[in-house]
């Protein structure tokens, strides 16, 4: 029912207890189902009907659930806030991004919720491109080497009509939870990737086909702070995160502005050809421009 691991962090099943006195973040979450309490070195969750559990350290978690707990519940709950705790408490972060890897290079898909971020990275492992991690990207940046993209362990959700309309193989999937129609797919056995670019979807009400341009070339210095608050705006759970590890998470998106292009790719809201955006990916990820793309502003 558990894994082993998450982010690395070992998982262990056992009494949490009660939440620590005195922590610096005491917050109730999810329309108060759900209360943390955490400093920069501990964490105490507790989510209603899922279980209990205790982040030590970025390396040991441990989980004590609920009688009659929903399985799916629980699990969105470990490879959600908890795994954001893990690596925060580690000084690592992740994008809320699908990544594939088009040949050797990582590309990670960002955006906010329904922008289309694992439809486009299933349709893209449909073209043959490996699928490195689905929705949420632990990416690590050590020395000054491209940054990685490593595995997240959880599997790739994806609604019904969208695994019909992409002609995907439905074995072995199951409901995410007892609330949800969503289907989560057989885990895949993964490798890191070093990552090469960010590329932002973002539905557009207006956008009658796909629209796409860099994010980071409005001038060395300006580009910069862009990108910066583009990736920031990205960070997994960041809105929490940033209550205990605001600074740092600024200094992260900033080593990775420095690293990365960062695209953005505009498609219509409703009607739209996940081929279309796929290409333009595919066309990051072998270092061209996308065809939609706009010319660079004027310096």
């Amino acid at each position: 029912m558990f894994p082993v691991q998450v982010c690395g962090a070992q998982v262990l099943v056992g009494p949490v207890g009660a939440a620590p006195e005195g922590a610096a973040l005491d917050a109730r979450l999810w329309s108060g189902q759900a209360r943390l309490v955490a400093d920069r070195r501990r964490a105490h969750l507790d989510v209603a009907g899922a279980a209990r559990f205790a982040i030590e350290a970025g390396a040991e978690v441990t989980v004590e659930p609920a009688v009659g707990c929903d399985p799916g519940l629980l699990a969105n709950a470990l490879y959600g806030t908890v795994a954001a705790l893990v690596l925060a408490q580690r000084g690592e972060f992740a994008l809320h991004a699908s990544t594939v890897a088009i040949g050797p290079v990582g590309v990670a898909l960002a955006g906010p919720s329904g922008a289309g971020k694992s439809t486009t990275a299933l349709a893209l492992e449909g073209r043959r491109h490996r699928l490195v991690t689905d929705d949420v990207s632990p990416i690590r940046t050590a020395g000054t080497g491209l940054p990685e993209v490593v595995p997240f362990g959880r599997p790739a959700h994806v609604w019904p009509d969208t695994a019909i309309a992409l002609g995907l193989d439905l074995t072995g999937s199951r409901l995410v939870d007892r609330r949800l129609t969503k289907l989560s797919l057989p885990a895949r056995d993964n490798e890191p990737v070093s990552l090469h670019a960010v590329v932002l979807l973002r539905p557009g009400a207006a956008a009658t086909g796909v629209d796409s341009h860099r994010g980071d070339l409005a001038g060395v210095a300006a580009g910069e702070l862009a990108g910066v608050a583009a990736l920031l705006e990205n960070v997994y759970r960041v809105r929490l995160l940033s209550r205990l590890w605001g600074p740092d998470l600024l200094g992260w998106a900033a080593g990775l502005a420095r690293r990365l292009p960062v695209w953005v790719l505009t498609r219509p809201a409703g009607g739209w050809t996940v081929d279309e955006v796929a290409s333009a990916v595919e066309a990051v990820g072998a270092g061209r421009q996308p065809a939609a793309a706009r010319p660079p502003p004027a310096r």
